[in-house]
């Protein structure tokens, strides 16, 4: 059975005077122009619970320059992952052009107007584009390519963890992609970017938990 969704209509006029108050509220809108239907406005909620019901998502840095032939391969690598709820890809001027290789249900793209910082900003960036629902996320570089049997591992221990920082070994060294819970998006956002992702690891290195890939 489909899910019901209700629709308040309002012109875009009158709605203009009220957006800021509605996006709090949990009411689907239909906003018309020019006597025609234009947009709709769902809570993310609504939207995620008809789309996904998964709780992992990936977070893809990609505001650095990188060539196309690798962008290319991290990217079908993704598309062959079939249980991320969403892949947010943070992009830079020179790497806009890659967001149509993606084939996935549910893509946020975020520009990066700073790609040149260090990586923890484009990370906050992506965190901003999670909701509630997302139990986990998984960040991973646009230039450095992760297989899709790599993907399923960390979300599969993923499933056998309530939270935590997920590190991948190999070779018994640290590596990426690392998955992290919720508990520590709000961290993440609150951290200078001069102490990065470095700096969590170590402070909250109890929560770790280690996978040979």
């Amino acid at each position: 059975m489909k899910r019901k969704l209700i629709f308040e209509v309002e012109t875009a006029t009158k709605f203009r005077n009220r957006f800021l108050k509605a996006i709090d509220e949990k009411k689907c809108f239909l906003i018309t122009k020019d006597f025609r239907a234009r947009v709709i406005l769902i809570p993310v909620s609504e939207f995620e619970d008809i789309y996904s019901d998964k709780k992992v998502s990936l977070i893809l840095l990609g505001a650095k320059k990188c060539s196309e032939k690798t962008a290319k391969k991290t990217i079908t690598e993704i598309n062959k992952a079939k249980f991320f709820s969403k892949v947010v890809f943070v992009y830079g001027y020179l790497t806009k052009k890659y967001i149509n290789f993606f084939n996935v249900p549910d893509l946020r793209i975020i520009l990066n107007k700073k790609g040149y910082l260090p990586i923890i900003t484009s990370l906050k960036l992506g965190i901003t584009s999670l909701s509630e629902k997302d139990q986990f996320a998984i960040f991973s570089f646009l230039s450095k390519p992760v297989s899709s049997k790599v993907f399923y591992k960390i979300a599969k221990k993923i499933s056998s963890v309530k939270e935590g920082i997920v590190i991948p070994l190999k070779n018994q060294k640290p590596t990426h992609p690392v998955a992290i819970s919720k508990k520590f998006f709000r961290k993440i956002i609150s951290l200078r970017k001069e102490l990065g992702i470095p700096y969590l690891i170590r402070k909250f290195k109890k929560d770790i938990h280690y996978i040979a890939i």
